[in-house]
């Protein structure tokens, strides 16, 4: 992600964790321009850290996985 950022190849990343350790290329890929999206388990509460660094939060529900499913 970072490599990808750093090159102006993405815009847009989709994360799918729940722990920091994703925090400094999250964090490294925002200061290139990347929109960081977070997508996580309502099962499972993201770390802090991670919840509040991302631009976009979005929980995976079954209505979630029915729309992508189609």
């Amino acid at each position: 992600m970072v490599l990808l950022a750093s090159k102006q190849r993405i815009t847009h990343a989709a994360i799918v964790t729940g722990d920091s350790d994703f925090l400094p290329a999250i964090r490294a890929a925002k200061q290139e321009g990347v929109i960081t999206k977070l997508y996580y388990s309502g099962m499972f509460i993201p770390h802090d850290d991670l919840f509040s660094e991302v631009d976009e939060r979005i929980q995976i529900t079954s209505d979630l996985i029915r729309k992508i499913l189609r």
